[in-house]
């Protein structure tokens, strides 16, 4: 009888696994609404196994809760060592686009075109919590850091800082939301590429394959390059 016990138990707990995938807020990317072009791809795979959870939470926080849980994953993220440090506990699923974080200079400024070496001596202003790169971070420069894209272009505009490092596609679509253009950047020169792909710990090699042949999928038909719109970043 207790044997049965246990085994109705089990059978529950099984009925109702969830995957959580910790997300944080990027513009256009993962929204409080859920309406992102990340949130829409990971919400249309269909997996009947498990229930997919999608929790937005500040980035720092994603990152030590991703440390501490099972059956989670962590998005956008990747296991690229010049930015995370891993174990081998942790997968990664193939990317849903590529990032691109670039030096943004104060309107009708030049661009700055040597990357990080040009950042040296001046105030860059960046977002807590986001991976830039250890070269980025190994280059001892004067961070100023706030929470928000746009407190970063706020201080750009005001000259609290001479520079602003992000990630596009996020900056572009934040420009866009805010109707705002004309910072400076090197477009042919990012200081880092971010394969925004998913990292997971504790989840079932049939959710990865799953996940990766609907990106495949969405890849070839197209609908990937559709979801994600102005979002797209070409290789």
């Amino acid at each position: 009888m207790v044997k049965l016990g246990y085994l109705i138990l089990f059978l529950s707990l099984s009925c109702t696994a969830e995957i959580s995938i910790l997300s944080f807020e990027i513009p256009g990317l993962h929204q409080k609404d859920g309406e992102g072009s990340y949130d829409k791809i990971i919400k249309a795979l269909i997996y009947p196994e498990e229930e997919i959870n999608i929790l937005l939470v500040p980035p720092a926080r994603a990152k030590s809760q991703f440390a501490q849980c099972l059956n989670c994953c962590l998005s956008p993220s990747n296991k690229n060592p010049d930015f995370y440090d891993y174990g081998d506990d942790v997968v990664e699923t193939l990317p849903m686009n590529l990032a691109k974080v670039y030096i943004f200079t104060r309107r009708f400024t030049k661009e700055i075109r040597n990357g990080i070496e040009g950042l040296k001596g001046k105030v860059v202003g960046v977002r807590r919590g986001m991976p830039y790169g250890k070269r980025f971070y190994s280059a001892n420069l004067n961070l100023d850091t706030v929470s928000t894209l746009s407190q970063n272009f706020a201080k750009l505009d005001r000259e609290r800082v001479d520079a602003v490092v992000a990630y596009v596609p996020d900056a572009y679509v934040f420009f866009d939301e805010m109707d705002m253009r004309g910072y400076p950047h090197a477009i042919d020169y990012p200081i880092s590429i971010h394969p925004d792909a998913m990292v997971c710990r504790g989840v079932s090699e049939d959710f990865l394959k799953a996940f990766n042949y609907h990106m495949k999928y969405y890849q070839s038909s197209g609908k990937l390059k559709k979801i994600l719109g102005k979002s797209y970043v070409l290789p």
